[in-house]
């Protein structure tokens, strides 16, 4: 692109036509962001010139000399960065939230303090895993966060830049696969804290994740021309006709259940969705017995 334009700082125009590179273009073309760009044109490192409508450009001969002068691009993380990176976030977020060898959130980890009591009231795990209620929504968490990024795009990207940048790789480096800018990776990748982030991230996707497994349970054994058992209602407000509540709720699953439901084709998300927002009693002898089909 050949444009004739003015000098910010003297105001002169460049003698004859020269090629002029826009200032976002010559950015990508180095591999920095377009304020690193303004930074030396400010500082009077690099000449400029402005078009009619105010934008940048900059001469392709000194883009060239940028060119040849910027050091090397660093390589970018592999797919075993990443698995290392996953493997470290994830010890670091364990060891943050007070989880012992034998796979326990302490009492005494803040997140500890903070979930455990209520945690306990609210959730019941089944007893097959030997896990706390507070340990089994996380595990179940991070283990759908691997497989897929998009539940929860923040905690995967805390957790890749945490690892990232623990193995030794730059925001340079890092911005690229998280898809953010070299400020927003160096943030992510200095973070001190990230067990709290990720266990608050897990309770509420735990909470959706378990509706949604539990209302295709329902769905099916409406297909199959199951009706639960409706609550009254008589000791609080009236009841939606089309959003009717089981009259009782079961949370608490022993082992013998566990398996019996396992035998019966559930899998172990449905049976952990189940353990954390509950099914009817007669939904769960129902499934015990038949299953679904």
């Amino acid at each position: 692109m050949t444009v004739s334009s003015r000098n910010k700082k003297s105001g002169t125009r460049p003698a004859g036509d020269i090629r002029l590179v826009k200032l976002d273009k010559a950015a990508r073309r180095l591999g920095c962001h377009i304020e690193t760009l303004r930074l030396r044109i400010r500082r009077g490192q690099l000449q400029a010139y402005r078009g009619p409508h105010g934008a940048y450009f900059i001469g392709i001969v000194a883009l060239l000399k940028l060119v040849a002068n910027s050091p090397a691009v660093p390589p970018a993380p592999t797919e075993t960065d990443l698995k290392g990176a996953w493997r470290k976030a994830r010890l670091r977020a364990g060891q943050e939230l007070g989880v012992s060898e034998a796979g326990d959130i302490r009492p005494y980890s803040r997140s500890g303090r903070r979930y455990s009591a209520r945690s306990r009231r609210t959730y019941r795990a089944a007893r097959r895993l030997h896990q706390p209620p507070e340990l089994q929504i996380l595990v179940v968490f991070l283990d759908a966060l691997k497989k897929d990024p998009n539940i929860h795009p923040v905690a995967y990207r805390l957790l890749i830049g945490q690892g990232l940048g623990a193995l030794g790789f730059r925001a340079k480096q890092i911005a690229p696969v998280l898809g953010v800018s070299q400020r927003q990776a160096r943030r992510l990748a200095r973070r001190r804290e990230i067990g709290d982030p990720i266990f608050r991230a897990a309770r509420r996707w735990a909470t959706r994740e378990a509706r949604r497994l539990v209302a295709e349970l329902r769905f099916q054994l409406a297909v199959e021309g199951f009706r639960f058992q409706r609550s009254s209602g008589s000791g609080g407000p009236p009841i939606h006709p089309d959003r009717p509540r089981p009259a009782f709720i079961v949370t608490t699953l022993n082992r013998d259940e566990v398996r019996g439901l396992k035998r019966t084709g559930l899998s172990d998300q449905q049976i952990w969705a189940i353990t954390v927002v509950g099914i009817g009693s007669d939904e769960l002898n129902h499934l015990l017995l038949l299953g679904t089909r």
